[in-house]
């Protein structure tokens, strides 16, 4: 199994969904500009956001932001489920560990083409600090077994997936920028002087 986490910015690290796919180049980015009063856009990050269902293994990455306080409190999970098209009752729930903390930093203005093959537009991001605590993954639900390995499985039509039980031994810190678009959340890195989209568009469900 994939694990994941994607509002971490780095491709190398082992958590991130899509990463080098879904969004396409971007243009140098504007300076940046804090607003005072704390996360001005706070509320519109609030809800639940989905990537689209995975066919094989009928799961669907899930990321739950809620507010904590002045911050944002996220809770990401792979949810599989009975039914085709990720419906009916969910079979199993593999979780990264506790929730991370999401912190305003400031806004800046950027010049980003949201998709491949798409023209670039002129956007307002929010950047943030994503933490990431220590703690333990879990996988659990009324389909998941213990195989002989001692791992954590899910069976489907196409195989199985499985998964050993790891502490995240320490806490990691990651800046990134987020864009929220009609329905749509965009993941971005600045790399290069450039804003990049690193995961998205997620759905709110």
């Amino acid at each position: 199994m994939t694990h994941f986490r994607i509002f971490t910015a780095v491709c190398v690290t082992a958590f991130l969904v899509g990463c080098g796919g879904g969004g396409g180049g971007s243009t140098d980015s504007g300076g940046t500009g804090t607003v005072v009063g704390g996360f001005p856009t706070i509320n519109s990050y609030v809800g639940t956001w989905v990537r689209p269902c995975e066919a094989v293994g009928n799961f669907q990455v899930t990321d739950a932001i809620e507010l904590a306080g002045k911050d944002l409190k996220l809770t990401e999970s792979r949810i599989y489920y009975q039914d085709a098209g990720c419906k009916g009752a969910v079979r199993g729930v593999f979780s990264n560990g506790p929730s991370s903390t999401i912190t305003y930093a400031s806004t800046a203005n950027a010049q980003v083409a949201l998709s491949a093959g798409a023209a670039i537009s002129s956007v307002q991001v929010d950047l943030v600090t994503v933490v990431n605590p220590q703690g333990m993954t879990s996988f659990t639900g009324s389909a998941v077994y213990t195989n002989s390995n001692g791992q954590k499985c899910i069976d489907f039509a196409e195989g199985s997936s499985c998964a050993t039980p790891f502490s995240v031994n320490a806490a990691t810190t990651n800046d990134i920028a987020l864009l929220v678009q009609n329905t749509n959340l965009y993941v971005l890195a600045l790399k290069n002087s450039a804003y990049t989209v690193v995961s998205g568009p997620l759905t709110k469900r």
